[in-house]
């Protein structure tokens, strides 16, 4: 009788892994799926864990082969005892985690090509840079069309020139907590995933146990366990015997890497729950090194935490990943003539910087030796590819089945129309996974609706497998549910359902949503002219609407209006949207410091550059706004900045000493005052921790006499998330209007005129 449980043997591991590669091209996820298992058993069973006859079984059938062929045997010893030295127990724990890290992040799939490629052969060195220095927004490509030099070539992106990049290793060598922002398709998970490898295969943090888990996972994990329990349950599928003692040893020691990817992916129903998981990890554990990632513009504010972004690509990077991604296809005489076609397009070399668009540029220019001319017709053509000409690349010829018979007759704009309703159906459900088996009945649904097949002639299995084969779109996660290949693609579809069927009603209530933003800009992208200008109306109205119901804000916002209306003629700056410029100065500064910025460097484009939050302070400048700003800074002063207050009020001083004189008096009396306060204290932060509230009462209420400044809208946390998510979605608006090319300009001024303004005021 066979036994109950089997294990692989040394050797047969040696033998499974050969009829790994010969038959599944290395692909675990193709095993599971043949075999009938989920991934997590296939990735137990090369880990030599000892599995259910049946499932050892069937796994070994799908390999063409039987259990005795390969060798079993009983399960073997398990490791990390609670009483083991501690650099033993890290040893252990990390040999047996390498093989879990190196399945989730050793390999990837570039489009156009069947081979899994390990990480490391085709990862170029990310660069960041501090947040202050970005701009997410991507230059307009009709008025950056022409010829390019060098200089040009690397001048977009970010838009700070100078601003200095450094390398990814150095930044997480340096800095224990990095939390990483980054726009779609910019490398954050494969930041995080390299970062991974390298730690569990000893190149740095050798001293550590890497853990690398994506925030959705544990967002939607089964019975909602804790951030800690989460780790012990990934411990224990590595076969770490006792994982509950040793996840709280290594924690409390500080001993772990943590690398959570993606929060942006994460619900909203569920962000509160795992932030607050988050926060108390960080701050039990606080030995431990920790790096998490994120889209902009969502943020996640954790004490001590080093905030980056992950820099567009350069020209030197952009070279490096082309020549690799021609060579891997087996045309790297091409990479030189896609570098020189590229560099002479500063719009497409603006798209380039991005390494998944960059991607999409080596597909679109090895099928049409030429560049489309827009992000959006950019994706495309990319996808009109990878559904028509796929196989051709591969140089693969199929044996098409019967099962998947209807599909392979479907024209490629068909599939497209497929594929939107799939992206989109699950978008509006907040999904990125989602059940294989409702993806089929959606194919069912829709040979039937669409070619009037009944279901029971179609094998919507097959057809979804077809799909993941063929196009690299939609991809397995595990035996249950799959996904699309990138974010990005799932949004892209999503925005080509709704331009193609007109539902731009669904769009206006998610304006302020982070999730939503790269949907809505691909839509103004999509749009003709005879769409695009009522969109970017009811978008301007849906903000209106989001606010007009709370009566602090709307007061916050006819306020700065009036202010700004009565200031704009004191401040000297040639630019048509002054008024607005400077509405979105004082509505970052009043309500928050953000700190030091340096100045913007824009790229001419002959658009309106709506400020990023944290650089809104940048923009522009005057001899008012100077010391509107220092005002401000000594009002925002925090518990532990004590210092800053001091020299700021000395600024102030020195800044109107003979040019307001009773400011001065006043100015002058408060430095005395604190003068013989700090003598009362054993320390400055003593007399801060005490005297905080009274003083920064007396700038407020100085403000508010001399320079009519208001700061006492007291708003809760609730009502600056708010302010801020309002704020995020003018900014979004105006990259719309950029984005479009086809917005009027009478509509374009007067949007632009009116942001961050309740309503659609006239100009006379």
């Amino acid at each position: 009788m066979s036994p109950n449980r089997l294990q692989l043997t040394n050797d047969g591991l040696k033998v499974a892994n050969l009829a790994l590669n010969e038959i599944f091209d290395g692909n675990k996820t193709r095993l599971a799926r043949e075999a009938g298992v989920d991934r997590t058993t296939v990735f137990r069973f090369f880990n030599r864990a000892n599995l259910e006859y049946e499932k050892f079984d069937a796994i070994c059938a799908a390999l063409d082969t039987i259990a005795e062929q390969i060798g079993a045997e009983p399960n073997g010893a398990t490791i990390a005892d609670e009483n083991d030295d501690l650099e033993t127990l890290v040893k252990q724990v990390r040999k047996s985690v390498q093989h879990r890290i190196q399945n989730d992040c050793g390999v990837m799939q570039l489009l156009v090509t069947s081979r899994n490629v390990e990480t490391g052969g085709v990862y170029i060195d990310a660069q960041l840079v501090k947040p202050h220095a970005s701009e997410s927004s991507i230059a307009d490509e009709e008025s950056l069309q022409g010829e390019a030099d060098d200089i040009n070539f690397d001048r977009f992106g970010f838009r700070v020139l100078n601003s200095q990049r450094f390398a990814g290793e150095t930044v997480a060598q340096h800095h224990e907590r990095l939390f990483v922002y980054g726009k779609p398709g910019s490398g954050k998970t494969t930041y995080l995933q390299w970062l991974a490898l390298r730690c569990s295969q000893g190149s740095f943090f050798s001293n550590y146990v890497p853990i690398f888990l994506i925030f959705k996972d544990f967002a939607e994990a089964e019975r909602q366990p804790t951030l800690q329990n989460y780790i012990e349950q990934y411990l224990a599928s590595c076969r770490v015997n006792n994982p509950t003692t040793v996840t709280h040893r290594l924690l409390m020691e500080g001993r772990v890497l943590l690398l959570l990817d993606g929060l942006d992916e994460v619900q909203e129903s569920d962000r509160r729950r795992v932030q607050n998981q988050t926060q108390e990890i960080v701050t039990r554990f606080n030995k431990c090194r920790f790096v998490f990632s994120c889209r902009p513009p969502l943020r996640m504010r954790l004490p001590g935490f080093e905030e980056v972004v992950i820099a567009d690509f350069n020209r030197r990077q952009i070279a490096a990943f082309s020549q690799r991604w021609f060579e891997i296809i087996d045309q790297a005489d091409r990479s030189s003539q896609f570098m020189d076609r590229l560099s002479r397009n500063i719009a497409l070399a603006e798209l380039a910087r991005t390494p998944l668009l960059l991607t999409l540029l080596c597909l679109v220019f090895d099928s049409d030796g030429q560049f489309p001319r827009t992000r959006s017709d950019l994706y495309q053509r990319g996808i009109e590819i990878l559904l028509e000409q796929w196989d051709v690349f591969r140089n693969v010829e199929r044996n098409n089945s019967v099962q998947d018979a209807h599909y392979q007759l479907l024209k490629p704009r068909a599939k497209k129309v497929l594929l939107s309703y799939i992206a989109t159906k699950f978008f509006l459900e907040q999904k990125i996974f989602f059940w294989k088996r409702d993806v089929e009945l959606i194919i069912e649904g829709f040979f039937e609706k669409v070619y009037k097949i009944d279901p029971i002639h179609i094998s919507a299995s097959a057809i979804l497998q077809t799909i993941e084969l063929q196009h690299g779109l939609l991809v397995a996660r595990t035996s249950n549910y799959c996904s699309f290949s990138h974010l990005t693609f799932q949004e892209y579809f999503t925005a080509n359902y709704l331009v193609s069927n007109q539902k731009y009603d669904v769009v206006y209530k998610h304006i302020t949503e982070n999730r939503w933003r790269f949907v809505i800009e691909l839509i103004a992208e999509l749009l003709d002219e005879s769409s695009i200008d009522s969109f970017i109306e009811n978008c301007k109205q849906s903000l209106d609407i989001f606010v007009d119901s709370k009566k602090k804000l709307c007061d916050f916002l006819k306020w700065i209006n009036t202010f700004v209306n009565s200031l704009a003629h004191t401040v000297p700056l040639d630019q048509p949207y002054k008024h607005t410029l400077l509405r979105a100065w004082y509505f970052v500064f009043t309500i928050e410091d953000t700190g030091a910025t340096s100045s913007l460097v824009s790229a001419s484009r002959g658009k309106f550059d709506f400020p990023d939050y944290s650089t809104a302070t940048s923009i522009i400048s005057s001899k008012a706004l100077d010391l509107h700003l220092l005002f401000y800074r000594a009002f925002h002063a925090s518990s532990t900045q004590h210092e800053l207050f001091l020299n700021v009020v000395k600024k102030i001083y020195e800044k109107v000493k003979g040019s307001d004189v009773q400011m001065e008096t006043s100015l002058e009396g408060w430095l005395i005052q604190i003068e013989k306060d700090l003598s009362n204290y054993p320390h400055a932060r003593d007399w801060w921790k005490f005297r905080q509230s009274y003083w920064q009462d007396r700038i407020q209420k100085l403000m508010l006499l001399r320079l009519n400044l208001r700061c006492d809208w007291n708003f809760s946390e609730e009502e600056k998330n708010a302010l801020r998510q309002y704020y995020d979605a003018t900014k979004l608006l105006s990259e719309c209007m950029n984005r479009s090319r086809k917005t009027s300009d009478e509509t374009y001024h007067k949007i632009t005129r009116n942001l961050l303004k309740l309503g659609i005021e006239e100009e006379i």
